[in-house]
């Protein structure tokens, strides 16, 4: 890793120098630095006033909140803000402090995108056009600053204030030429404004007869007057530089002399009100002295008749990171992913992610198979400097910046999501070779909407695409907070008892701290002496038989509540006992299951009778029994169901039922699954009458995988929900579930669902491994263990099992196993279910008694345990016997190639000697200055603190995880074995293995 660091370091150089000429190209094309083209007065230059600090940058602003040892401080003009912690005296600056220097951007265009703290994208006539708050407010002065309780709310009007532009449309010839054209005075100026009118003269000699006909058809004042047209396709950029242009040189031309214009030419345009929208950012800090930012959906104002508002990003360059410096960005990918700046310097990256997946309500959805983010949280650390280049004197004159290869204090924030949040996307964002920044933040979509190609509804001859908008738009609030990381160095020394590592392990230990404080996660305290084990076993399935020759549906078990007991029975002489059981497909029509109105364990299985008596047996046993009932979606109909497609079903935006989409590994695309989606909407119709049913059945818990992974909307005409209210629902549900049953057993663990779960199956262990990060880290099990009782996917299902074993260690989690007893060859013959090949309990009764003995003796006494360190390695490979043969020949080889060298070099050496000895007799000495070879340096110092490198060095898949008490594990995750060296020890791990240390 580091080799690719010192080579990013390099690229790095390079990227500085070559941006040079694009700088000064783009400067020419861009609007002048600091003008206001509203008022034609000059303000504060951002883009060229240079801040060789932060703390200078600082030193312009203003407080307006102090709260502890937190001060918050604004720039009223650009809206800037400024985060502060007095004792530690770190800064952490909505944009980047030094955008003006030369090396920090590629254009202007880019920077005033650094120096927003939002940017929209809105939709005009098809077209999505995107505005940022630099420009559209800060440069307008239209950026207003406004103390309230609490704190401080930053106002932004984006975009043109005035409703009318002062550019006459149509105009009498001899006024323009002598109301505006008399005033300007030739150069380039009268030229551009001259670019966009055109005479219109119907006594022009040059026009035809058949154009003459046509002027007057098209202007019929032209029978009348000569009249000069402005050009309607002129853009918002063209019309106000015309705009600034008349203001500029031709103060008496008002808009009462327009109006009077326009009625002289029978000018009657409905000229379209320029864009403008309104909205504002809130700043409070909370009782611990924490960031809180808010921006109120229901704030936000524009003609919504003309316009569609797409979606709103909200401080896209809170706290960046440079890459001048070593440092990372964290987002909720899966278990957790790390974007590391020195990976990512030579070229632009973007990784986006939706929190909570992906909405179900859509016609299309489109991507790549990914991991889902179940946290709404991201971060980011800006640490040590890398290797700075040394630049020459013409270089720093022309102003390259180089960071200060002294001490760099750490800085860094973790953001939760608190409001919102299932509206938002996740982006991590590099500048690369375009800018030197590194950025994570939030977009909010306040009024989805979804694009349709006609021809697959509708007869039309090309791909013709429609696109709707939900009529039902968030009123809520976007919020979130921000949570100053602390390094141990800075935290010493300003005596501080309480704060979290700038490092991603303290962002784990802030949000699972928030989580607990507000009761969303509980400690856990009643562990038993083994590790749980958790095996979803699947019940019925309908498959056809012919009777008298006669095809009929049958339901045939593939494991009944006897075939539990067996199961139990035979891992508990494994000494296995603690085991929970999720039972799917065994109720209500079995694996294509009716929704759950109704409740009907079938008689393939064992019947209601069969399910209470395995009940009290499992009681006796101290087994979990989590029956699984799918509230989120739909796999089959009857009668007397409780379900109507018209009022239950979820309808897509133009009154389509929808079905959950599955990844198609084959076809690498999304495809629509077996079941139809539920509106959550009727959430707590089917649960009156299902709690009423499975009540009378005296059950111990109750699983509903789906209400912690599914969220989707509903765009039913008569009662729409979007995804905030469909979240709010959700929990309601599950707020039931919980007071009504007790124990509640989800899927995934979406953050909304943890509250009311005592037991999370199929979470993310590992991250999407996009080919831009850098690595995956356990976020996620470092926030859930000891807190709530978790697993992975279905290990038997794993590419790998060894592999998702280690994952389990590294994230404090559980096993998790698919199992069924008998027929489970007809899984594969059903097209929904025949991804379950490999489920058979006798096959794999052997490997999860020993993997579960594994993991049990090597976490089993952590359940309670906070995982408190985690760290990558470097370590060595250790070589096969071939490659250390190879290598012995390859030293032999050199050795005797080195000897042969020595021995010629010798022997020429005796010849020139005997040589020189004769001539020295024959004419004396020659050789004044002797033989003496020149001093041959053929390396460099090296760092006594650097790796030592060799060829067999590996920087990749070995990591460190260390729990509460001391107890850690090396784990290797390489196809072969390596030695690492831990506090002065040299530690062998074997591939796909693991190492426990104090």
């Amino acid at each position: 890793m580091k080799k690719i660091r010192l080579l990013s370091a390099f690229l790095t150089v390079v990227m500085v120098f070559g941006m040079l000429p694009a700088i000064e190209v783009a400067a020419a094309d861009a609007l002048v630095p600091g003008y206001d083209y509203e008022e034609g007065e000059t303000t504060i230059d951002y883009l060229n006033q240079r801040f060789e600090t932060a703390e200078e940058k600082l030193a312009t602003m203003t407080k307006y909140l102090s709260k502890g040892d937190f001060e918050l401080y604004v720039e009223p003009i650009s809206g800037e803000i400024a985060y502060v912690n007095t004792k530690t005296g770190q800064i952490l600056l909505s944009n980047p402090y030094d955008v003006a220097h030369p090396a920090a951007a590629s254009a202007n265009t880019i920077r005033n995108k650094l120096l927003s703290q939002i940017i929209i994208k809105y939709v005009d006539n098809g077209s999505e056009i995107e505005m940022n708050s630099f420009v559209e407010a800060c440069q307008r002065g239209q950026i207003t600053v406004k103390k309230i309780k609490n704190g401080v709310r930053v106002e932004y009007a984006m975009g043109k204030m005035e409703t009318r532009k002062l550019i006459p449309k149509q105009i009498k010839k001899e006024r323009f030429e002598e109301l505006i054209l008399a005033n300007i005075p030739e150069g380039a100026e009268k030229l551009r404004l001259m670019a966009y009118y055109t005479l219109q003269d119907a006594n022009d000699s040059t026009l035809t007869e058949r154009g003459r006909r046509e002027l007057l058809a098209t202007f019929p004042i032209c029978s009348k007057m000569a009249i000069y047209t402005f050009d309607n396709s002129a853009g918002e950029r063209d019309q106000e530089r015309v705009e600034t242009i008349i203001k500029k040189y031709c103060p008496e031309y008002t808009f009462e002399t327009l109006a009077e214009d326009h009625l002289i030419t029978n000018y009657t345009g409905a000229d379209k009100a320029p864009v403008l929208f309104r909205l504002s950012l809130e700043y409070t800090l909370d009782e611990d002295g924490n960031l809180d930012v808010r921006l109120p959906a229901n704030g936000i104002r524009f003609d919504e008749s003309a316009y569609q508002l797409t979606s709103v990003s909200m401080l896209p360059w809170f706290g960046a990171g440079s890459s001048y410096f070593n440092g990372y960005t964290f987002i909720p990918d899966g278990s957790g992913a790390l974007v590391r700046f020195e990976d990512v310097r030579s070229k632009p990256v973007s990784i986006t992610g939706k929190i909570y997946g992906q909405d179900q309500a859509y016609q299309v959805v489109t991507g790549q198979n990914r991991e889902t983010m179940r946290l709404p949280v991201f971060g980011l650390v800006e640490s040590e400097v890398f290797n700075p280049p040394v630049l020459t004197e013409e270089q720093q004159a022309a102003g390259i910046l180089i960071a200060d290869p002294g001490y760099k204090q750490p800085t860094g924030f973790l953001a939760i999501l608190e409001e919102g949040d299932s509206l938002a996307d996740i982006t991590t964002e590099h500048g690369g070779n375009q800018h030197k920044y590194n950025g994570v933040y939030t977009t909010f979509y306040p009024r989805p909407k979804d694009t349709y190609n006609l021809a697959e509804a509708i007869s039309v001859g090309s791909n013709a695409t429609y696109t709707v908008v939900s009529e039902r738009k968030y009123t809520g609030s976007y919020r979130t907070k921000y949570i100053m990381l602390t390094s141990e160095k800075e935290a010493e020394q300003a005596e501080l008892d309480n704060y979290y590592d700038t490092s991603y392990v303290g962002m784990a230990k802030a949000y699972r701290d928030y989580l607990i404080e507000n009761g969303i996660l509980t400690e856990i305290s009643d562990a038993k002496e083994d590790l749980p084990l958790y095996i979803e076993s699947f019940g019925a399935l309908n498959t056809i038989e012919k009777v008298l020759s006669v095809p009929v549906k049958v339901l045939k078990p593939l494991t009944t509540f006897d075939d539990l007991k067996t199961m139990y029975d035979r891992l508990a002489e494994s000494g296995i006992t603690n085991v929970n059981y999720k039972l799917t497909g065994y109720a209500n029509g079995g694996m294509n299951d009716l929704a759950p109105y109704h409740v009907k364990f079938e008689k393939a299985v064992g019947g209601d009778k069969g399910f209470t008596e395995f009940v009290s047996y499992a009681e006796e046993k101290g087994i979990g029994v989590y029956p699984d009932f799918d509230f989120a979606n739909v796999g089959m109909f009857d009668s007397f169901d409780g379900i109507s497609n018209k009022k239950h079903l979820i309808k897509t935006m133009d009154g389509r039922y929808t079905t959950k989409r599955y990844y198609d590994s084959t076809l690498q695309s999304f495809e629509m699954g077996w079941s139809l989606a539920i509106s959550p909407s009727v959430y707590g119709y089917l649960f009156e009458n299902f709690s009423k049913e499975f009540s009378e059945l005296e059950p111990s818990g109750v699983s509903l995988s789906t209400l912690g992974t599914d969220l989707n909307s509903d765009f039913d005409k008569e009662d729409p929900y979007n995804r905030e209210d469909s979240k709010a629902l959700t929990t309601e549900l599950l707020a039931d579930m919980a007071n009504k049953f007790g124990n509640v057993m989800v899927d995934g663990g979406n953050v909304y669902s943890v509250q009311y779960a005592d037991h999370i199956i199929a979470a993310p262990l590992d991250s999407s491994r996009y080919s831009n990060a850098s690595e995956a880290i356990p976020f996620l099990g470092m926030v859930f263990h000891g807190c709530v009782n978790f697993t992975g996917t279905a290990i038997n299902m794993a590419g790998d099992t060894q592999y998702e074993l280690l994952k389990a260690i590294e994230n404090g989690s559980n096993l998790y196993f698919t199992l069924s007893m008998q027929n489970t060859s007809l899984l594969k013959e059903d097209p929904e279910f025949n991804k379950f090949y490999s489920v058979s309990f006798d096959i794999w009764y052997d490997e999860v008694v020993e993997l579960y003995g594994v993991l049990n003796d090597a976490i089993g006494d952590l359940q309670t345990a906070q995982i408190v360190d985690h760290e990558f390695l470097i370590g060595e490979r250790v070589p096969a016997a071939e490659e250390v043969e190879a290598d012995k020949e390859a030293i032999e080889k050199a050795e005797a190639e080195k000897a042969e060298a020595d021995r010629i070099a010798a022997e020429k050496a005796e010849k020139a000697e005997k040589l020189a000895e004769r001539l020295e007799a024959l004419y004396g000495s020659t050789n004044k200055g002797g033989n003496k070879k020149p001093a041959v340096i053929v390396g460099g110092e090296e760092d006594s603190d650097a790796y030592k490198y060799t060829k067999y060095t590996t920087d990749s898949g070995l990591v460190k995880v260390t729990y509460e008490g001391g107890k850690a594990f090396i784990l290797n995750y390489n196809n072969f074995g390596v030695e690492v060296v831990v506090d002065g020890e040299t530690i062998f791990v074997d591939a796909l293995d693991f190492v426990t240390t104090k």
